[in-house]
């Protein structure tokens, strides 16, 4: 039961830590955003004023633009601040994700404590620490869930090969076990009737192919550019979708 009290208390100092790193996370987009604009703006001002025989090298609005867009695909800094802001997304998504991992991990334990209460209160304790032990395994929540230091919403998120930040596991209906992460949709197809192939990017930059069927394979052929939360085993190809959800 103690051991259940310090897993409570450090889910909750997660959950500060990941608020942290997400208004971190947001912060780093809109800087980033606001880096790519300044950029726009000021091509678009050179390209304003730049003068051929004292006349405007570019008379009109259409050829403005299509210098302008020209100019910003070949600047090697603006290209760098675009693929810095695919990155913003990208972190800003799976610190979102997290956190809702997170609260409702909180709030499995809360729950958890509120039964285990009540059943000391009815006199039912024995049995209390091996139903802990059973629910929680290890029982240490820290080793499986690590608190995020403030200012890592930005960071790479270890994992090991196909795997995503902060998934967790658990037996499928075969037996296989099944695990979840969250993804970036890349681009989607259909690879067969009634089979998508997605080709997604992992919060450690792991890119794998995720094959989904039926209305999961909808989802995932209708979230390109988008994050989805999605539950697989591993197959020989890539990984084979249980569920995919959108996540907002």
């Amino acid at each position: 039961m103690f051991r259940l009290v310090q897993n409570l208390a450090r889910s909750g100092e997660r959950i500060e830590n990941l608020v942290i790193g997400l208004a971190d996370a947001r912060q780093a987009l809109h800087d980033t955003f606001e880096a790519l604009k300044r950029h726009e703006v000021l091509i678009s001002g050179q390209v304003a004023a730049e003068r051929k025989n004292s006349q405007p090298a570019f008379p009109n609005e259409d050829t403005r633009k299509a210098e302008v867009v020209r100019r910003l695909e070949s600047d090697p800094e603006y290209q760098k601040i675009k693929v810095k802001l695919q990155d913003a997304r990208v972190n800003l998504a799976f610190a979102e994700a997290e956190l809702e991992r997170a609260k409702a991990d909180h709030a499995g334990l809360v729950a958890m404590t509120g039964l285990i209460t009540a059943m000391v209160n009815t006199g039912k304790i024995d049995g209390v620490e091996r139903f802990v032990h059973d629910i929680l395994g290890s029982d240490n929540l820290s080793d499986k869930y690590p608190a995020r230091k403030s200012g890592q919403a930005g960071d790479s998120i270890p994992a090991g090969p196909n795997r995503a930040s902060g998934q967790t596991a658990a037996a499928g209906p075969d037996g296989d076990e099944l695990e979840t992460g969250a993804f970036m949709v890349l681009e989607a197809r259909e690879s067969k009737p009634g089979t998508v192939r997605g080709y997604c990017q992992s919060a450690d930059g792991n890119k794998v192919a995720v094959y989904a069927k039926n209305s999961h394979g909808q989802t995932l052929a209708g979230a390109v550019g988008e994050f989805v939360q999605i539950s697989y085993r591993k197959g020989d190809k890539g990984l084979i979708a249980t569920s995919v959800k959108l996540v907002r």
